[in-house]
């Protein structure tokens, strides 16, 4: 981080690397983490924008447990590292974030998960 960067974007810089480290130990792939690097927002083109900025303070406290609070899954229904299902069977997690990441932008795959809520 050099000298002549604003103090903003030193923070950024930190955030994005602390992101990165943290999601490198889930075990994200390194393709999955170039493509989802954050990049800057557009400069405002006129006076009358406004800009709104939220952050999610339950997963923000929750990061380190993966957002799944542990005695809650003590009683979960659908069995350790299962997900339940709309129709009432269950899927395991990593396949459907399997599936999730292969549908990307195709609208049936897409579809075809929905069905799964």
């Amino acid at each position: 981080m050099g000298c002549g960067q604003t103090r903003p974007v030193r923070l950024a810089m930190g955030l994005e690397e602390r992101r990165w480290k943290v999601l490198q130990g889930l075990g994200v792939s390194s393709t999955c983490l170039e493509a989802s690097a954050l990049t800057a927002a557009p400069a405002p083109s006129g006076a009358g924008n406004v800009r709104v900025a939220q952050w999610n303070l339950l997963a923000d406290g929750l990061w380190n447990d993966g957002f799944l609070v542990k005695p809650v899954l003590e009683n979960w229904p659908a069995g350790l590292g299962r997900i339940p299902t709309s129709s009432g069977s269950s899927v395991e997690f990593s396949e459907l974030i399997q599936e999730m990441l292969a549908a990307g932008q195709d609208e049936e795959a897409l579809k075809s998960l929905s069905q799964k809520d």
